[in-house]
């Protein structure tokens, strides 16, 4: 009869993708405080000696973890590649973000994180985690926008949505905190929404000499 494996067995693999996900599920359970390389190689059922082979240490599991967030809940990618005014951005955008809220309110601690790297300190990884940064900048030149306005548009978009996210960490979610989430976005949406219509409709100086 075969023993059972224990914790720190050899024989156990891991692989990036499963350290990732239990990563998640780990912030998922109890917080992203709650995930250190000691107790993630006890999830694991390996030393770790075994988890430091495939990771260097925290920063970088954390760098891991944000390539592996979910980029949204639905078919938002695809939806993107029909866009061409800024109100049929707004219209995927919304719901997205309220997506999106839901998925990081689910994993305390996690905006954060994704804050951070999305904030300047480590773009790399949030660019490596999937296609769906590219989508969006490009529906937004769609639009009319020149693609350093775009990228730029999308970049306080994201950075707006973590930051108010990461804001509600040690608030317990509530109705008016719903409300509040939904207002502010609603604000930066119509912002947006008018900003690039007026830089659409306005004269270029040039051509009034």
């Amino acid at each position: 009869m075969a023993r059972p494996r224990r914790p720190g067995d050899s024989r156990i693999k891991i692989t990036v993708a499963s350290i990732a996900d239990t990563a998640l599920a780990m912030i998922r359970e109890a917080g992203v405080d709650s995930l250190t390389m000691r107790a993630l190689a006890a999830r694991l059922g390996v030393s770790a000696p075994a988890l430091y082979h495939h990771v260097a240490g925290r920063e970088e599991l954390l760098d891991l973890v944000a390539r592996r967030v979910p980029a949204d809940s639905g078919d938002t990618e695809t939806s993107l590649d029909s866009v061409t005014t800024i109100e049929e951005y707004v219209d995927l955008a919304r719901p997205g973000a309220l997506a999106m809220r839901d998925y990081y309110l689910g994993h305390p601690g996690l905006a954060r994180v994704m804050l951070d790297r999305v904030g300047g300190r480590r773009t790399d990884t949030v660019d490596d985690r999937d296609e769906r940064t590219h989508a969006d900048v490009e529906a937004l030149t769609r639009t009319g926008l020149e693609p350093a306005q775009a990228s730029a548009t999308f970049d306080t978009l994201a950075r707006w949505t973590l930051a108010a996210i990461a804001a509600e960490h040690d608030a317990p979610p509530s109705r008016q905190s719903d409300e509040s989430f939904a207002h502010g976005l609603d604000l930066l949406l119509t912002g947006l929404t008018t900003s690039v219509n007026q830089a659409l409709t306005s004269e270029d100086p040039e051509t009034r000499r």
